[in-house]
Order: structure tokens, then sequence, then C-alpha cells
């Protein structure tokens, strides 16, 4: 994101990544997993193998689909209108949205952030929705806005937030990386207004380091630089967020076809 004073133009509401959440809900798949049928207690071998093989294929199913159903497809889902300034969304999910960042540092620059709003990092771990701020108000908010969930998750007690951000980072890094035909980028993840954090709401930036760009080496410190940060521009925004969409199922299908090949290999 920018410098507080161009965010503060851009930006004027409290937390603009809940904006975001809010307006970009996550779009519950209809498929399912079916429930394992009871299986005869006389089975031949043959028979049970069929039957554990067509249940594999069937979760693994269930489980891509949900999956894809956290990448936005329709018109009204990704329509870059519905918050002001537009964002450009790649990822809904449950818990994790991903889009494309307002002033990017380098073509291809992605914010992931959580949907409901987690301050730091530290919030996350072990289900933040119980941490307790200085005065009292869940996750030390005082009065900020919070994003929208997918079903009744207010309670976060199995630290599912953390562990969907864990899944879907590795796959929006090597989207962006596939997308921008740049195989080196950097993610960053900044901690309260002395650690540059812009935004007061936890989120990860996956920044391309293309060519043009000095190798960092060992001065990690200078990782940013002091280069200009210029507006996104529209219609090659939209365009990107398409492919990122389009290359992020990819991944989420290989990712599914594996699962299943290994589960069916346990057999």
């Amino acid at each position: 994101m920018g410098e507080p004073k161009e965010l503060a133009l851009r930006y004027p509401q409290s937390c603009p990544f809940c904006s975001i959440a809010a307006a970009y809900r996550y779009a519950a798949s209809a498929a399912s997993p079916s429930p394992a049928a009871k299986q005869p207690q006389r089975q031949d071998e043959s028979a049970r193998s069929r039957a554990g093989q067509n249940i594999t294929a069937a979760a693994a199913a269930a489980s891509s689909s949900s999956l894809l159903a956290s990448i936005p497809s329709s018109p009204s889902a990704i329509d870059p209108a519905k918050v002001s300034p537009a964002a450009y969304v790649v990822l809904s999910a449950p818990r994790v949205l991903a889009f494309l960042d307002i002033m990017p540092m380098t073509r291809g620059h992605l914010l992931v952030t959580t949907r409901r709003h987690r301050r730091k990092v530290e919030e996350l771990v072990g289900g933040g929705g119980s941490i307790k701020g200085e005065d009292g108000d869940e996750n030390g908010e005082e009065g900020e806005c919070k994003g929208e969930v997918g079903g009744d998750e207010d309670e976060d007690e199995e630290g599912e937030e953390g562990r969907d951000i864990g899944f879907w980072l590795p796959l929006l890094a090597k989207t962006v990386a596939t997308v921008i035909g740049v195989p080196d980028y950097n993610i960053v993840q900044n901690n309260g207004i002395r650690a540059a954090q812009v935004v007061p709401h936890v989120h990860f930036h996956i920044i391309p380091r293309p060519a043009s760009l000095p190798a960092l080496q060992n001065k990690s410190w200078t990782m940013f630089g002091r280069g200009s940060r210029e507006d996104l521009d529209d219609d090659e925004a939209a365009a990107l967020a398409a492919r990122m969409r389009n290359t992020l199922r990819v991944e989420v299908e290989a990712l599914a076809r594996r699962k299943g090949r290994r589960a069916r290999g346990r057999l």
C-alpha cells in the first residue's frame, strides 16, 4: 500500500480491507462431500478396493469444488466497482482474501489478507477470536469494523485462519510468479506502525522482483527501495486479475489431482 497520507485520500474509511471483505463475500460451493456409504460386513477384497477408490475420488472432487468456489468467477463477484477505490479480487475464500495492491511496487503486486479484522499476525495464533486487547475489547480492535465471514466462524478456536493463510499463500505466490513470468519475489508482512504497517489489518505482500530492479543480496532491509509507486491501471488490473484467477484454478485442480493420487495409493 501507499504512504499514510496517500492512503487516507484513497481510503477514507477506517479499515479498507474490512470494506473489501464485506463487499466480496465467499460464495459457498453447491457441492459438498458425500457421506461414505456403509459397507456390508462381507465384501471381497476387490469390492472393498473399488468402493474405497470411489469414495476417495468423490472426496477429492468435493474438495476441489470447495476450493474452486473460493476463486470468484461471476461478474458480480469480480466487479471492481463494488468498493471505492476499485478492488481487483483474485481470491475470496471463507477466511482469506487476495487482491491487487492499488499502488503496486511492481507489476503483479498482490495483497493476501484475512477476512476478519486482525491487526497483527499474533492475533491469528491459537484462534485470534478470543484475544483481548488492553481495553478489554475483543481482538483489541477498539471499535474498528470486522470483515464478513463464511458461516458461523466468530470463534476461530482451532486456528483455521492461520492454516488457511498457510495453505493459500504458496499457491498465490506460484500464481503471481507464473502470470508475471518472474521467478523471484518477496513476501513481506509488517506488524505495527514502527514496522511500516500502513493498514492496521494483517496482510501479506507478494511482490515480484523483475530483472529491472537491483538484486537485494543480503540487504533485505532495502527491500522496498525508494522508487515511486504508481496508481494501478484499471484496464491492466482487470486483465491481470483475470489471468491470476485462471492460473490459480489450474493450480488448485492440479493440487486436488495430486492429493487424489496419493490417497488412492494408500488404499
